[in-house]
């Protein structure tokens, strides 16, 4: 029987990934370059998420027509989710689809945190419905929709201390609403922040640390809630 080292084979997937962002550091555009990033971000989720999660930029939305900021990456469910909407090349996603929302940037800072958290916040404000269950046994009543996962993705990060700095902890948002629960720095680590439980990795397995973190708090979300479409087509005339 043979054998495979499975160290060697995370640390191969994050030299990969480091080696595609790394490249970008000769574009000197701020935008392009910031673009350039988002694209690889959301081809390492494309590509190592199971494939019941999808991932995009996109703008969240509520059946009230309420919207979030633009998302630099939302994970979301396609499986059950009947319907992610198009229009003038921006791309909206129900609220209850979404399990996770990520911004991404250069650098992880305080005021990176912040703007994360913002985004974030935009996203958790938004009203969610839940629809009843049919099924051969009878009917389950739809469960309340679970907190939404958010997070912020950089390649290098300012703190001398990386991800053990007390700067960077004391500038994590508290509140359910805006709280970033993993951050990926790179060059630094990857930090979670989990019921109130604070963790880091060492920077040379900064994103195999991400990937199993992020992988097990979505286990533990389960399956979105289901979505009311009806509360949706009330827009419409018809219904």
């Amino acid at each position: 029987m043979g054998k495979v080292d499975i160290k060697e084979l995370f640390y191969n997937m994050q030299q990969e990934m480091i080696f595609n962002l790394k490249t970008l550091d000769a574009v000197t555009h701020s935008g392009t370059k910031g673009e350039a990033t988002e694209d690889s971000w959301l081809d390492f989720f494309k590509t190592y998420l199971p494939k019941r999660y999808k991932s995009d930029k996109a703008i969240v939305i509520d059946h009230e027509g309420n919207t979030s900021d633009q998302i630099d990456i939302v994970v979301y469910d396609r499986q059950y989710c009947p319907m992610v909407f198009e229009h003038n090349s921006a791309k909206y996603i129900p609220a209850e689809s979404v399990y996770a929302v990520f911004e991404v940037k250069q650098v992880l800072n305080s005021s990176h945190l912040t703007y994360a958290s913002n985004k974030a916040k935009s996203v958790r404000n938004l009203k969610r419905t839940s629809a009843d269950i049919y099924h051969a046994g009878g009917v389950q009543k739809g469960n309340p929709p679970k907190s939404i996962i958010a997070g912020i993705l950089t390649t290098r990060c300012d703190w001398k201390d990386g991800m053990n700095s007390t700067s960077l902890y004391s500038n994590l948002k508290k509140n359910e609403e805006s709280v970033i629960e993993i951050g990926c720095s790179l060059d630094a680590g990857t930090f979670t922040f989990e019921n109130s439980k604070f963790q880091s990795s060492t920077k040379d397995e900064s994103l195999i640390y991400f990937f199993i973190q992020f992988h097990e708090m979505l286990r533990k979300k389960g399956t979105v809630t289901a979505l009311d479409i009806l509360a949706y087509a009330s827009a419409l005339d018809s219904i």
